[in-house]
């Protein structure tokens, strides 16, 4: 009976203890419906951003411990405050309640926060090389950059860019991008330094000499050492010319030059206007006898207006041997004045003299060394060569010796002029003139005299020596074949008595006493521009033309209207001192 009891004991103390543990294990372990829900989360800025987020986590109040973490890795942290989030990442959250029970996690992934910026700007230029041309800068920007900016120089104002940027001149072009986050590229630079729109300076111009001369002024033109290329005109209307040295300028004119760098920049034009270059007077001499002063005499009373004299005392035979005696004392002064020494070449009008000489290679060689000769042995100058009544077919003949001539005695310092018979056109059929090829005679010789007179000539008819109508035509002529600073015009200083066709030559002072013998009235002539005077001996009637200062007024006026290198005369002691004082007045001499 007591072990029965004793197992009813048992018994029930088991299936207390069972109870008991039962309803222990129904406190510890809740059903699903019993779990705390999850905490909720906010963050802030919501927007994409540069900068940190901020999280705040939101808990119940019967919350015990507050807990959060970052990422799946991450290890749980107690929350006291909101959390500040620097990059992106997923927040977890949860807490225990007053209960003792975990909630469900809450979390968020937070994305918006962008600190990388955009890629860095990047520059093209449209030239690399060295450019007088505005350089066009592009500048590019990666996909992501919102925001575009660029500034010429380091202390201008940011612009947005829109379109490549334009340089005039050298300079440093910046560039930055920024994203939508906010994120600024660090600044990009690129600097320009192959634009070159500096031009040279000015070039400077230089003369030879400012005095008064009737020499061709030498000009001579300074360039800056960068200039590429050198120019000079002469005359505003003149062509440009590549300047390769000194410039012999035998007119007066103006002078300009330019010139350009490699890169095309011109400087701006210099200019230089010659005034000082005055006419060359040029006076034949002769000396007719020892005791003949009439030439040396004019030389002495006009030595101030003479710029050459050309002898007249020698002349040529066929063989090339010069005869004749050199006027020392004509020399000597002139030598010892400023005024240049010719010795003149003359054939005596001998057309078979020419013949001889001008087709004989030997002969012109001869010819050649006896003018050296002379040249030297009386301080001569130069020569004037006055070979008159060529024959036509001797035309190639004499221009060869011409040639010959100019290029033995240039190489020396000697001046070379040759004396040419009057033309109004060129043709084989004008026997009188044709052998002066004047185009290829200008070419080998300082410059024509052109002898502008007899018009009406010895043993002709009667008539002005030198009608302005006739000289205006010939010089006009020659100015198609020779340039204007090659040409001298040749003018008379005498005239003629014709009777019949029996003529007389007279000096100007001679024709006026002519006229005062007989009772004739000297008349002007209008057409013609040319004096004149008629008077009977004996039954026989005289008719007397000549050239005198009224009357040369016309020749040197179209001297000066055709810019001529200057004039000749025909011959010193012919003429009086009316000739010279219109001289003076017209030349400014």
């Amino acid at each position: 009976m007591r072990n029965k009891k004793n197992w009813l004991i048992i018994i029930l103390l088991i299936s207390t203890l069972f109870v008991n543990s039962a309803s222990v294990f129904a406190t510890k372990k809740p059903t699903p419906t019993t779990i705390p829900s999850a905490p909720t989360l906010s963050y802030s800025p919501t927007a994409l951003t540069n900068g940190n987020v901020t999280v705040t986590v939101y808990y119940p109040s019967t919350a015990v411990i507050k807990q959060y973490r970052l990422g799946t890795n991450g290890i749980w942290a107690t929350y006291s405050a909101p959390i500040v989030i620097s990059s992106n990442t997923y927040v977890y959250a949860r807490y225990q309640s007053s209960s003792g029970y975990w909630s469900n996690l809450g979390g968020y992934q937070i994305n918006n926060i962008d600190k990388t910026p955009p890629s860095n700007p990047t520059f093209s230029v449209s030239s690399t090389v060295p450019t007088n041309q505005n350089v066009t800068v592009t500048i590019g920007f990666s996909s992501d950059s919102t925001t575009k900016q660029y500034k010429i120089g380091g202390s201008s104002t940011w612009t947005s860019y829109t379109i490549p940027v334009i340089l005039t001149s050298n300079n440093t072009v910046y560039a930055k991008a920024c994203d939508s986050a906010g994120n600024w590229t660090p600044e990009e630079n690129l600097t320009l330094s192959n634009i070159d729109t500096t031009a040279p300076e000015k070039p400077t111009i230089n003369v030879s000499t400012a005095k008064l001369t009737d020499l061709p002024v030498t000009v001579v033109i300074n360039f800056s050492l960068d200039s590429a290329i050198k120019q000079y005109k002469i005359g505003p209307i003149g062509s440009w010319i590549d300047y390769t040295g000194p410039i012999a300028l035998s007119i007066n004119n103006t002078i300009y030059a330019k010139s350009s760098d490699a890169l095309g920049n011109w400087s701006s034009e210099a200019s230089y206007v010659v005034t000082n270059i005055v006419k060359t007077v040029l006076g034949y001499t002769v000396k007719n006898y020892s005791t003949d002063m009439t030439s040396y005499n004019s030389i002495i009373a006009n030595a101030s207006s003479l710029n050459e004299i050309a002898t007249a005392t020698f002349s040529v035979d066929g063989s090339g041997n010069l005869i004749g005696t050199a006027p020392t004392d004509q020399i000597n002064y002139a030598n010892s004045n400023g005024i240049r020494t010719r010795l003149m070449v003359s054939n005596s009008f001998n057309a078979t003299i020419a013949k001889q000489l001008l087709e004989s290679a030997v002969n012109r060689q001869t010819l050649k060394n006896n003018i050296i000769n002379l040249l030297k042995t009386y301080n001569y100058t130069g020569v004037d060569i006055d070979i008159e009544n060529i024959p036509a077919t001797d035309r190639t003949y004499f221009t060869t010796f011409m040639s010959e001539i100019y290029g033995a005695l240039k190489p020396l310092g000697y001046g070379v002029s040759v004396a040419v018979q009057a033309k109004t056109y060129d043709s084989p059929n004008a026997t009188w003139n044709y052998a002066y090829d004047y185009n290829y005679l200008a070419a080998n010789a300082d410059f024509l005299m052109i002898m502008a007179y007899d018009e009406h000539y010895p043993g002709g008819t009667s008539g002005s020596i030198a009608s302005i109508s006739w000289v205006t035509s010939v010089i006009d002529y020659a100015l198609t074949v020779v340039p204007k600073e090659k040409i001298i015009l040749g003018m008379a200083a005498y005239g003629y008595d014709w009777v019949g066709t029996t003529t007389k030559a007279y000096s100007i002072s001679g024709c006026y006493s002519l006229a005062n013998q007989y009772g004739a009235t000297v008349n002007f002539d209008s057409t013609t521009k040319s004096k004149y005077f008629t008077y009977t001996v004996n039954g026989v009637s005289h008719t007397v033309w000549f050239e005198d200062g009224d009357t040369i007024v016309y020749k040197l006026d179209l001297a000066n209207s055709r810019d001529l290198k200057g004039v000749g005369i025909w011959r010193l002691g012919l003429e009086n001192a009316n000739y010279w004082t219109t001289i003076k007045s017209k030349l400014n001499k």
